[in-house]
């Protein structure tokens, strides 16, 4: 799901501009309008952000060597009422990103590599570039007791990374020039029935259309028949293009059994025709209880099914780098398989006095072939992996002044997906007003060691 909170022209109008700056040379200038153009209702914001520290610091250093990062955002949404009962909503937004990989002081090399084995790990100039777009379109349509949402979607995603081919060939016997992009189309519908007073069915379908392409230029060194690097590098290309669909499909009835219980059922379908051909048929039930004024007992179960994330699943040839310095330890390379999990969560939460509510929630999930991200790689992009079984527990309390804890209906139409990320960025701590799914992409944010960043991890 996205989440945006964005000023109206006809409640809010006007603008603002803004100024953000501290330390490691953070400079963010934003700004942001809303009004009316016409019959459409507007709302426009983007940002510059400046820092010399855009990628975590290896080096236990205040500043990062060659962190420098500049990071363009913005975000345009518009609306217009076509009919008393129908609403045209449209959606734009980019995410632009430059960053220098940071380095450490006084490292050594390994490999003699274009006539010598001399580098200083300070002068190590790699770069990365990651480029997205995305646009919404939707319409809004009232019919009695039935309300009904038709939306397109689009979004195009790129990530570039650029190494420093002499000074990372010798020092790791390798500089991949990594290239993965994807363009994502597709269409969602979603509607709402209130059938009667205690029930209201829900209903919708979703299609999308993702062509990935992945390019990488690879500067390697032979090896001898010793196992010795020779000092004549060369490079091979590897390129791949894929097409993938995904296909979802559910129904959710919100019965409300007494004025006290909420009993939610559910079953979606879900599709995926990627690098595997895989579907699962998933039920999902919630049972809300309120016995007294101020308590709330929640408890629910959920079936999942998670595809991988396809611009980020590559296959490369791994057997063309045999014999080089880039020979992978195992040949294997199995298709990425998509997520299944059974979730369970339990809790339940207290208002005491009107400003304080405490709650408490446990939570339960079982998995097959959890999906994990890894480096694999000098290039700072993460790829999928999948460990096959996998079981956790949690457990969280909270306490939140000046509101109230509830739980929220569940529904479970899904967004497009994310676009590839890179490894940890740091940036000013303060709220933003981007969708974090379409524009930006979240991945985990670990911290990896890599021979492109040498020092500590």
């Amino acid at each position: 799901m996205i989440d945006l909170e964005t000023r109206s022209g006809a409640r809010d109008p006007g603008g603002s501009l803004s100024m953000y700056g501290g330390s490691r040379g953070t400079l963010q200038p934003s700004a942001s309008w809303a009004g009316f153009a016409g019959n459409w209702d507007v709302f426009a914001t983007g940002s510059l952000l400046r820092t010399d520290q855009g990628i975590e610091n290896p080096a236990r250093t205040r500043t990062a060597l060659n962190g420098q990062s500049q990071q363009t955002r913005g975000l345009v949404y518009a609306a217009r009422q076509l009919d008393e009962t129908t609403r045209l909503s449209v959606i734009a937004g980019t995410s632009l990103n430059r960053f220098r990989i940071p380095v450490t002081r006084g490292q050594e090399t390994g490999f003699t590599a274009f006539g010598s084995d001399a580098f200083d790990s300070a002068d190590l100039r790699a770069r990365q570039w990651e480029r997205n777009w995305y646009g919404v379109a939707a319409v809004q349509k009232s019919l009695g007791d039935v309300d009904v949402q038709v939306a397109g979607f689009t979004r195009s995603s790129s990530i570039h990374y650029v190494p420093d081919t002499v000074g990372e060939t010798r020092f790791n016997g390798v500089a991949s020039d990594v290239y993965r992009g994807s363009v994502t189309v597709g269409g969602q519908a979603d509607a709402a029935w209130r059938v009667s007073a205690n029930h209201t069915l829900r209903g919708g379908l979703q299609a999308s259309r993702e062509a990935s392409r992945f390019r990488s230029q690879t500067t390697v060194l032979p090896l001898d028949a010793d196992g010795e690097a020779l000092d004549d590098p060369f490079g091979l290309n590897d390129r791949s293009n894929r097409v993938g669909w995904l296909y979802g499909a559910y129904v959710q009835d919100e019965w409300r059994v007494t004025e006290a219980l909420t009993l939610n059922l559910g079953v979606r379908a879900d599709q995926m025709v990627q690098y595997t051909a895989n579907g699962q048929i998933s039920p999902r039930a919630n049972l809300v209880w309120r016995p007294a004024e101020g308590t709330t007992l929640h408890a629910g179960y959920a079936r999942t099914f998670t595809p991988p994330q396809q611009e980020l699943v590559q296959t490369p040839t791994l057997e063309r780098f045999q014999d080089t310095t880039n020979a992978p330890e195992s040949l294997r390379n199995d298709a990425v398989r998509p997520e299944r999990a059974h979730r369970f969560d339990i809790g339940v939460s207290q208002k005491i006095g009107p400003h304080l509510t405490l709650g408490v929630d446990a939570y339960y999930k079982d998995v097959r072939d959890l999906l994990d991200f890894g480096q694999f790689g000098n290039a700072l992009i993460f790829t999928p992996s999948i460990t096959a079984r996998a079981r956790s527990t949690a457990s969280s309390s909270r306490a939140i002044g000046g509101t109230t804890a509830g739980c929220s209906t569940p529904t479970w139409p899904s967004a497009a997906p994310p676009p590839a990320t890179s490894a940890r960025r740091n940036t000013p701590s303060r709220r933003r007003s981007w969708p974090i799914s379409a524009a930006n992409g979240s991945a985990p944010t670990t911290t990896s060691c890599s021979p492109a960043r040498p020092g500590r991890c």
